[in-house]
């Protein structure tokens, strides 16, 4: 199957939002499990 680009993929600033997100990933695995649901706030924050 052929893989899709759209053109804003190349954009600077979805590359940023990217690992932006990669980063708010990586820190909420490192919170306490039991920090009032942040942890699940966050991933779920649209």
């Amino acid at each position: 199957m052929e893989d899709v680009k759209f053109n804003f993929e190349d954009l600077t600033v979805y590359q940023k939002a990217l690992d932006f997100v990669d980063m708010v990933y990586d820190t909420c695995e490192k919170f306490p499990k039991m920090t009032y649901n942040l942890q699940k706030y966050l991933k779920n924050k649209k």
